[in-house]
């Protein structure tokens, strides 16, 4: 009885390694296949199997895209220094969408032109050194620090 036992227990090991060299035989036949697929038809191809590029087209797209139209202009009126106590960190100049981030109250915040900062003051312009608030119908200007701040790291 025992050499029967080990007989089935024999050929149940030959049944799963057959199993297993089946189940890699048809894995690697399913590969064979994808690589078999024709190219795009979309895509042209040069001899070499690579698609082709258009150069032309390549080097006509601006790299850093499209400068915006100038914004408005400001008024004529004076901009003066602002007695404001706000700190400007960092700037966005993107026309319209132009923004900045400021330390307000101690708390770092972004904000477009046309928002109001504070109660009475709007973000009126921003500039490539510095912002423009609109304070109660005055323009007044916040410069970026000249050196970045002591708690930077």
């Amino acid at each position: 009885m025992k050499a029967w036992g080990a007989h089935l227990t024999s050929g149940l090991v030959q049944l799963a390694l057959l199993l297993s060299l089946a189940w890699v035989a048809m894995d690697f036949w399913q590969a064979m296949k994808v690589g078999e697929q024709p190219a795009s038809p979309e895509l042209p191809s040069r001899a070499d199997g690579l698609p082709k590029v258009n150069v032309e087209a390549l080097l006509r797209v601006p790299l850093f895209g499209v400068e915006q139209a100038k914004s408005k202009k400001l008024p004529t009126q004076k901009v003066v220094r602002s007695p404001l106590h706000l700190e400007v960190l960092g700037l966005v100049s993107a026309g319209e969408q132009s923004a900045a981030i400021l330390k307000v109250n101690g708390r770092q915040q972004v904000f477009f032109v046309g928002e109001v900062i504070q109660p009475g003051v709007v973000l009126h312009a921003v500039e490539g050194n510095g912002i423009i608030v609109d304070r109660q119908g005055r323009l007044e200007r916040i410069d970026l620090p000249s050196r970045p701040p002591a708690n930077a790291g």
